[in-house]
């Protein structure tokens, strides 16, 4: 059988098309479950009273449960929201890998740190 530069070609752009299809070994693959069950495990939402725990605007919010979160957001303008009741979602972090709050104060007690995604007001006002 001979072989020809067209036959190639063809071969060629076949593979191509394959290697890079949705579903393919290098294409995007699309799941249908949403978003992973880790992520949801890992995210939790307090309710409460936002409050400023120092002169630099840090704020903290105690569960319904009576846990402590001090708050932590690069997207979120918390100081704006001190003294309001608020829902805040987000992930718990480890409160000793953070510079801002490696007091031994906030270990003792238990706080939690919360890395903050989104904050909804409930009130303009705690209650």
């Amino acid at each position: 059988m001979r072989v020809t530069a067209k036959y190639l070609s063809i071969v060629g752009i076949t593979l191509l098309i394959f290697e890079f299809a949705p579903g393919g070994p290098r294409g995007l693959t699309r799941s249908s479950e949403g978003p992973s069950r880790e992520s949801k495990k890992d995210s939790i939402t307090v309710t409460g009273c936002l409050i400023k725990i120092d002169n630099e605007g840090k704020t903290s919010i105690t569960s319904k449960d009576g846990k402590n979160y001090v708050l932590k957001s690069s997207t979120i303008r918390l100081k704006e929201h001190i003294d309001q009741t608020v829902r805040v979602t987000g992930t718990v972090g480890n409160i000793d890998d953070d510079e801002d709050y490696e007091s031994a104060e906030y270990r003792e007690a238990g706080v939690k740190l919360l890395i903050v995604k989104d904050l909804k007001v409930i009130s303009s006002k705690c209650t």
